[in-house]
């Protein structure tokens, strides 16, 4: 299953994004690091059945994971900035 941002793109495996979570200087960036599909193996390895969107923001040079199961909450939190190259 497929999660996507508010503006219809699919969400993908090294997508950088700005997240909702301030600075001083302005929003997080965070990089997708994984996109589990609900009752996947790798979901519930997780803990989340339901499945969602891992991210690892950016906290001031250290990296912290933090997992979304709700696309409403992507698309509130997640702008889109760019895809990894590939």
């Amino acid at each position: 299953m497929p999660y996507h941002y508010q503006t219809g793109e699919e969400i993908r495996v090294g997508d950088e994004i700005i997240t909702e979570f301030r600075t001083t200087s302005g929003f997080r960036r965070a990089i997708v690091t994984d996109v589990c599909s609900p009752g996947s193996n790798e979901a519930k390895g997780w803990g989340f059945p339901e499945g969602g969107v891992m991210i690892e923001v950016d906290w001031d040079g250290r990296t912290n994971p933090i997992f979304y199961t709700s696309e409403e909450g992507m698309q509130e939190e997640f702008t889109f900035v760019k895809r990894c190259a590939k």
